[in-house]
């Protein structure tokens, strides 16, 4: 794989780690949020949280992409 690809690669495992955090900070507010009654913006929180989880599924599957059309190269 060219050094240029994996760099890009590598930069976007680190999204997944901060998208992943993200979603996971969403849950726990959102918790919080609705033990104190604040339901509305314990769910927009949740919302938030299942927008980061999806867009570590998109990261995810550019990553495969990358990695299969340079298996399939030989590269």
């Amino acid at each position: 794989m060219p050094r240029d690809v994996l760099e890009l690669v590598r930069a976007l495992y680190s999204q997944i780690g901060t998208h992943e955090a993200l979603a996971a900070q969403g849950v726990g507010k959102a918790e919080t949020f609705e033990r104190d009654g604040r339901y509305g913006e314990a769910e927009l929180l949740r919302i938030l949280a299942r927008d980061h989880r999806i867009r570590v599924l998109e990261v995810r599957a550019h990553i495969g992409l990358l990695e299969m059309g340079f298996d399939r190269d030989g590269d």
